[in-house]
C-alpha cells in the first residue's frame, strides 16, 4: 500500500514534522539526558581519591588554574593540550549535590564555576581520576573542585611534582 500526497504543501509539512521529531531526540555536547533536559550541560559530582569532586558530563574531574581570572586565561598553547577547557554548547545546570554557581565565560563558551574558568586534565582518562590535583604548571596550580566549587587544597592531596627551572611540570 503506498501513500500519496496530492498536495505539495502537505508533503513538505509531513517531511518537516519528521525532521523536527528526530531533531528533538538528540542531545547537546556532554550533556546527558537528565531531569534538567537534554538542552543543558549538566555538572555533576563524582567520587575520587580526593573525595567528592565536580565532574563534567563524562565523569571527568573539573580543575581550576590559580593564575586564571574570569576575564583572562593564562592557559594557552601547550597548556590547552594538557588541560582542555570545558566548552559548553548549552546553558550549564547543576546536577544532584552541586551547589556551586555555574556560568559561562570566554565569549560564552567556557564553563565557569564560582566565576573561575574550569578545565579537565588530559591524563585523567576515566571517571574517578584526579591525577591533575596540585600540579604546578603554566603559571599556577591546578586544583580539583568540591561540590560547592571550592578548590580542594588541603595538604597531602598529591605527592610533590618535579618541576623544571621555569616552574612548569616536566613533560608539559
Amino acid at each position: 500500500m503506498t501513500h500519496e500526497f496530492r498536495h505539495p504543501i502537505a508533503a513538505r509539512a509531513a517531511v518537516l514534522a519528521v525532521v523536527l521529531l528526530l531533531a528533538s531526540c538528540g542531545s547537546v555536547g556532554d550533556a546527558p539526558s537528565t531531569s534538567a533536559g537534554p538542552s543543558k550541560f549538566v555538572v555533576s559530582t563524582g567520587a575520587t581519591a580526593l573525595g567528592t569532586v565536580l565532574v563534567d558530563g563524562r565523569g571527568r574531574t573539573l580543575y581550576e588554574l590559580t593564575s586564571d581570572t574570569a576575564a583572562r586565561s593564562t592557559c594557552t598553547g601547550a597548556c590547552l593540550v594538557a588541560w582542555p577547557p570545558v566548552v559548553v554548547t548549552a546553558p550549564p545546570a547543576a546536577g544532584a549535590g552541586v551547589s556551586a554557581t555555574l556560568g559561562v565565560v570566554a565569549a560564552g563558551q567556557q564553563l565557569s564555576v564560582n566565576g573561575h574558568r574550569v578545565y579537565t586534565f588530559s591524563r585523567d582518562t576515566a571517571p574517578g581520576q584526579s591525577s591533575g590535583q596540585g600540579i604546578r604548571s603554566f603559571g599556577g596550580t591546578w586544583w580539583a573542585l568540591d561540590p560547592t566549587g571550592v578548590p580542594i587544597t588541603q595538604p597531602g592531596t598529591r605527592p610533590p611534582t618535579p618541576t623544571n627551572s621555569s616552574g612548569d611540570v616536566r613533560g608539559y
